[in-house]
């Protein structure tokens, strides 16, 4: 290309005849600028101003067309703003030469061609730009071709003629690909794509043609690339369906259809363009790419607003969700839709076919059991006779797996229980239970049913209900549950009425306490829930006392853990210190730090400084905590400050802050009558001595102490402060005048001083 360009230069060189200037005094090009301005076109563009106006002179000088039309080339290779006249004058006058192919060269007019095509398709002018492009594909510049290609399909796209443009392309594409991959531009397959989606009047040969491609991955990309933009331009259902429909024959249509759906997967609404291409209904789904694509969309579809509603596509989506084989977790799509789109007996009835399939670990923990109890719920007063009938065959089926009654373990029973709030779902298992007694035998149903009907007023239907099915092999601990829970509400009925003494009776005659056989753990934690209400009433205290102690001495306490602290709590307020003490000290229970409530603590604190009770001296407890409680109650006791302050807490003790307090009070009394302060002028030392007094009268009256204790210890402190303070202010007064003392308002001062020391050393008696 090179030496051809060289030899036209010397050619049209040798063709020029030497000129002089214009009248305008700007020299005309010579040969040899003719020649130079060919050197610099081939390197680029000419830049040279000077050069360019001696061209344009040189244009405008009445030389030969052939002279002309070499000038006019050159010129189309300057800027603009180094042209008088606009450059697309001197193109049209190259390519409007006959024989400018015959002076420049085919090569030299596919360049003019390609600028005059390209500023016609940015104006809008796609007819020429359409017809100069067309031009180009005779060159023998691959490079050049291709983009002849991909502009003259997007000129018919823009001249609305799809049709042209897929059929232009998809035959581009066939050559190019006989001649190898290398040949074809991915851009031709993005172009292709695009006009297919466009073209309405597609055949199916077409698609048959376009399945014959051979193409690569890149290529597929591409294309995939270019379909989707073109998905964006469809905007009826019927357009959709079309293209849909005629895509099935594609050979490499899943393909296709997954690459589409990972690029539209974060977009819900993008994907339900794909909800047309999915497999005729009717079989299982293919969850990797269909049954992704149905999830996203119908999900988007839920909760798109109002003003993004797609009636067609609601439509579609609740005509074909019921036609697919859904299994396990793919039925949550089905559900979600019903869910959101307020079909709530269709959702309810999904959640329950979903619950009773066979759920390993993994799969029970995407289940939104809690979701479809909520819907079935709602639903229930709603639900047709067949409905439910429907439902009742589900729950007999998983009924048969009985266990813990929750979400997680039993998720159909939990589902059970909670929809028997509903009288319309009460009556139907009911009847179910009724005439098909030996299916449910085995099972928590009937007990489930019993205790709903308990809870709901229904009391003889659960009578009639559990008589008819006697003693269930795993339903006994239930039908227990169902007794408790009567003699409970008896109970609690009792207690509100102040009735004491009849509840007491009534627990005692139906859970008595005794060696054998042992309460259960819910039998004993009724027990110490009634004991606890039997603190107030004098009449009963005796009884529900014996029957604690009856509890802890028959090794209760330590029989149930979850009971051990309210046990010993509980011991403490009723002041079975002796109980107290020997299941504390029993190998078997937990260390008193990690059993005890605040509320024990300040029980045992409150018994030891009271001498309601002593830790046993030939026995030792080996817990910090409990033995601090011992200290510092042994110390408040003994009315000595000093000792208590020197007591360290031990882990997060409620008595932490109160022992701060008299520490701080202790401290300050001894800084503010130590001798490193008796140094001091004795107005000085008097003056502190007021602040000290009305600053820690007012934090121990102010303060909320946790035991009384404390709040003696610390007026003891203030006591014996103003006992010392008011020895040493007698001192003072025999000690003659210092002279930086004013003798008047020392004499003024003191009498106050010394009714404020003695009011306050009466607070050791409160």
């Amino acid at each position: 290309m090179r030496q051809r360009f060289l030899i036209l230069v010397l050619v049209v060189v040798g063709a020029l005849i030497s000129v002089t200037t214009e009248a305008t005094g700007v020299p005309a090009a010579t040969d040899a600028d003719v020649t130079r301005a060919f050197r610099l076109a081939y390197e680029g563009e000419l830049t040279d101003a000077a050069l360019v106006r001696g061209l344009e002179v040189r244009f405008g000088e009445k030389r030969s067309p052939r002279d002309r039309v070499i000038c006019a080339y050159l010129l189309t290779f300057s800027p603009r703003r180094l042209l008088h006249d606009p450059r697309s004058g001197y193109i049209e006058i190259v390519l409007n030469d006959p024989k400018s192919g015959e002076i420049l060269g085919e090569e030299a007019l596919y360049r003019l061609y390609r600028i005059r095509g390209d500023e016609a398709y940015d104006d809008g002018k796609f007819e020429i730009s359409v017809h100069d492009h067309r031009q180009l594909l005779k060159s023998e510049n691959r490079m050049l071709r291709d983009y002849a290609i991909l502009k003259v399909g997007w000129g018919y796209l823009n001249l609305k003629r799809p049709n042209d443009a897929f059929q232009f392309w998809l035959e581009n594409t066939e050559k190019a690909l006989k001649l190898g991959l290398p040949n074809v531009s991915p851009n031709l397959l993005h172009g292709l794509a695009l006009s297919l989606v466009e073209n309405t009047n597609r055949k199916p040969e077409d698609i048959t043609r376009l399945g014959a491609l051979a193409l690569d991955d890149t290529l597929k990309q591409q294309f995939t690339l270019g379909l989707e933009e073109g998905l964006d331009s469809l905007t009826t259902e019927t357009e959709q369906q079309a293209l849909a429909t005629q895509m099935q024959s594609l050979p490499w249509r899943s393909e296709l259809l997954a690459a589409l759906f990972e690029r539209s997967k974060l977009s819900g609404k993008r994907a339900c363009r794909l909800i047309y291409w999915l497999e005729a209904p009717g079989q299982k789904l293919e969850w990797a790419t269909q049954g992704r694509i149905l999830e996203s969309c119908a999900q988007w579809a839920s909760h798109a607003e109002k003003d993004q509603k797609d009636s067609g596509l609601s439509a579609r989506l609740e005509k074909i969700l019921p036609l697919y084989d859904l299994h396990g977790t793919d039925r949550h799509i089905r559900f979600e839709w019903y869910r959101t789109a307020k079909h709530k007996s269709l959702a309810c009835l999904e959640g329950v076919n979903w619950l009773s399939e066979k759920l390993d670990e993994n799969t029970r923990k995407f289940a939104p059991v809690k979701e479809i109890t909520e819907i079935c719920v709602e639903a229930a007063p709603s639900l047709k006779a067949t409905e439910l009938a429907t439902m009742m065959d589900q729950f007999q089926i998983g009924a048969a797996q009985s266990g813990y009654l929750n979400a997680e373990n039993e998720p159909l029973l939990y589902l059970a229980t909670s929809l028997l709030v509903a009288p319309k779902v009460r009556e139907a298992f009911v009847q179910k239970l009724q005439a098909n007694p030996d299916v449910f035998r085995s099972t928590l149903v009937p007990s489930l049913v019993a205790e709903n009907l308990r809870k709901n007023k229904e009391g003889t239907k659960a009578a009639q209900l559990l008589a008819l099915f006697g003693e269930q092999a795993d339903g006994h601990v239930r039908t227990e549950s169902i007794w408790q829970g009567l003699l409970n509400e008896k109970l609690a009925s009792l207690i509100q009425a102040k009735q004491y003494a009849e509840a007491l009776t009534n627990l005692e005659k139906a859970l008595p306490i005794q060696a054998t056989p042992k309460l259960t753990e819910p039998q004993t934690e009724m027990w110490l829930g009634v004991i606890v209400k039997m603190q107030d009433d004098k009449a009963t205290q005796d009884r529900a006392s014996k029957a604690l102690q009856t509890l802890l001495t028959s090794g209760y306490a330590l029989e149930y853990s979850k009971l051990t602290a309210a046990m010993l709590e509980l011991s403490a307020q009723y002041g079975l210190w002796s109980d107290f003490w020997n299941t504390l000290q029993n190998k078997a229970c937990p260390a008193f730090s990690k059993v005890a409530s605040e509320k024990l603590k300040l029980e045992l604190f409150e018994a030891i400084a009271s001498d309601q009770w002593h830790v046993p001296p030939t026995e030792k407890n080996s817990d910090s905590e409990f033995n601090f409680l011992v200290n510092l109650a042994e110390s408040l006791k003994a009315n000595s400050p000093t000792k208590a302050s020197q007591i360290e807490p031990v882990g997060k003790s409620i008595f932490a802050q109160d022992l701060k307090a008299v520490k701080k009070i202790e401290g300050s009394r001894q800084e503010v009558l130590g001798p490193k302060f008796s140094r001091r002028d004795r107005i000085t030392q008097v003056t502190t001595w007021v602040q000290f007094l009305d600053r820690n009268i007012r934090q121990v009256e102010k303060r909320l102490w946790s035991s009384k204790l404390f709040y003696r210890t610390a007026n003891l402190a203030l006591a014996d402060f103003c006992t010392e303070a008011r020895s040493r202010l007698s001192k003072m007064t025999q000690i003659s005048k210092h002279k930086a003392d004013s003798q008047a308002q020392w004499e003024q001062f003191t009498p106050v001083l010394v009714q404020r020391l003695s009011d306050c050393e009466k607070r050791k008696n409160l």
